[in-house]
């Protein structure tokens, strides 16, 4: 008998709790769970939308240059055109979830669709004018005049 035979009998009684795969004879299936939701790609009727088919292929933010910390806000037009449901389902879900101003990461959670998919439509949409976007903080590090007053305010602590 080994020494770790000696260490698993002594704690035997806590392997229904912490390993119950152990002994239970249960076979052990090889292939993955399916997705809680169901995933809308892998419908074979059909039915599933592919994220390229809303975006055209295009990937990124566009033109805009849209990151995921961008806030964006429903312009009085964009108001109006979403009131009107004139746009198509996706880029309507959108304009509806940036009444009050969110990040196109919030929106893509909101909407349920994935990040890549909400910078570019997100993109669109603030080529129309129905959207406005705000600067993140991240341009502020490139800014020389924001750095200089920074460290001279510092300094002056």
């Amino acid at each position: 008998m080994s020494p770790l035979d000696e260490f698993d009998d002594e704690f035997e009684e806590f392997d229904e709790f912490d390993r119950p795969f152990l002994g239970s004879g249960a076979a052990v299936s090889t292939t993955p769970p399916a997705p809680a939701g169901g995933d809308p790609d892998d419908a074979e009727d059909g039915t599933g939308v592919r994220a390229y088919l809303l975006t055209g292929g295009r990937t990124g933010g566009g033109a805009a240059g849209i990151a995921m910390e961008t806030t964006a806000v429903v312009t009085p037009l964009g108001a109006s055109v979403a009131a009107s449901r004139s746009l198509a389902f996706e880029l309507g879900q959108v304009l509806d979830s940036c009444a009050e101003a969110r990040s196109v990461a919030e929106v893509a959670a909101l909407v349920g669709i994935p990040l890549g998919v909400a910078q570019v439509l997100v993109g669109d949409l603030v080529a129309r004018e129905l959207l406005i976007t705000t600067s993140t903080a991240k341009s502020l590090a490139f800014d020389v005049s924001f750095i200089e007053r920074l460290i001279n305010g510092v300094a002056a602590l």
